[in-house]
């Protein structure tokens, strides 16, 4: 795999990883709240999402749009549903490991 496609599975991993702490310190509140940016957590949450973007932007500067958005999409579904079976016992179906399983073949072939 070359270094393009590690870079945007590494952005999508902390995209990823920023959602599953957003989720966590926001569950339950209806609306974000101006209490709620003024937090340790919300700056970690922006730090992280600032970092991903650089490295999504890296690739940009690389690679043609069309296929660093596909395969950035395609790396966040990935990482985004290995989160949630991982960190919160989500139980998916049949048919979604099976696109899940696309999905990878789909990142191989945009890498090449």
């Amino acid at each position: 795999m070359n270094l393009n496609v590690l870079i945007i599975i590494g952005s999508q991993i902390l995209f990823a990883l920023g959602s599953l702490l957003a989720r966590h310190f926001t569950k339950g509140d209806p609306i974000v709240s101006v209490r709620s940016v003024m937090t340790v957590w919300f700056v970690v949450y922006l730090l992280i999402r600032l970092v991903a973007t650089i490295m999504e932007l890296f690739v940009l500067s690389r690679v043609d749009l069309g296929q660093t958005v596909a395969l950035a999409g395609v790396c966040g579904l990935v990482t985004a549903n290995l989160l949630g079976v991982l960190f919160l016992g989500e139980v998916l179906s049949v048919q979604a490991y099976i696109g899940i399983a696309f999905a990878i073949v789909a990142i191989i072939l945009l890498g090449y």
